[in-house]
């Protein structure tokens, strides 16, 4: 994909298509970023035990849209991949474990408080690798979706049902946004397709 990023994760690259077509409805200021939410479960040393429960999940952004240019796709992934491992640094290595969890909830309060600024465009969070279902008896489920009273100007991503791929699930706030990020990630789509 890029010198810096030679193999960009799966959720690192849709993460970054999908912020190419935020950038494309033109409703961002330069300012805007991009807020991407990580389990940081096995980011930790020692990392959290499996039979942990709860949620272990912190707040990074990445670069500024006034700072993106050239190739697009390249540059978000480096954004996003060079994001994910200042957070590894931030929550790892500066803190002992009980000290970074309980810092967690002062980012939440802080992207909240950045989300009514108008600086974060976009939250996304994956739940791909996580292995929690539930068996009521009739086996393993055909679908899992995410809450759907997540708010606007969410997506969240879940591995696809062959467990190769990612199932995106996209909420914004109006529908004109929605069918330009339509337009535009159809056209990302094809361009990638005509490459391959």
């Amino acid at each position: 994909m890029s010198d810096d990023v030679p193999v960009p994760t799966r959720v690192e690259v849709v993460s970054a298509l999908i912020w190419k077509c935020v950038m494309a409805t033109g409703t961002l200021t330069r300012s805007t970023k991009l807020a991407n939410l990580a389990n940081i479960r096995k980011r930790f040393v020692p990392p959290l035990p499996n039979h942990c429960v709860g949620n272990a999940v912190a707040v990074t952004t990445t670069c500024e849209v006034e700072n993106i240019d050239g190739d697009y796709l390249a540059t978000l992934v480096t954004c996003i991949t060079k994001s994910l491992l200042e957070l590894s640094s931030k929550y790892v290595e500066e803190h002992s474990r009980n000290e970074a969890i309980s810092a967690i909830p002062y980012d939440f309060i802080e992207l909240s408080k950045a989300q009514i600024r108008g600086e974060v465009a976009i939250q996304v969070s994956s739940l791909c690798g996580y292995e929690l279902y539930v068996d009521f008896g009739w086996g393993k489920p055909l679908w899992v979706s995410p809450n759907p009273r997540i708010g606007t100007n969410n997506v969240r991503f879940m591995d696809s049902r062959d467990r190769g791929g990612i199932d995106v699930w996209i909420f914004l706030k109006d529908k004109d946004n929605m069918s330009i990020f339509q337009h535009e990630l159809e056209l990302q789509l094809l361009a990638f397709e005509s490459t391959n």
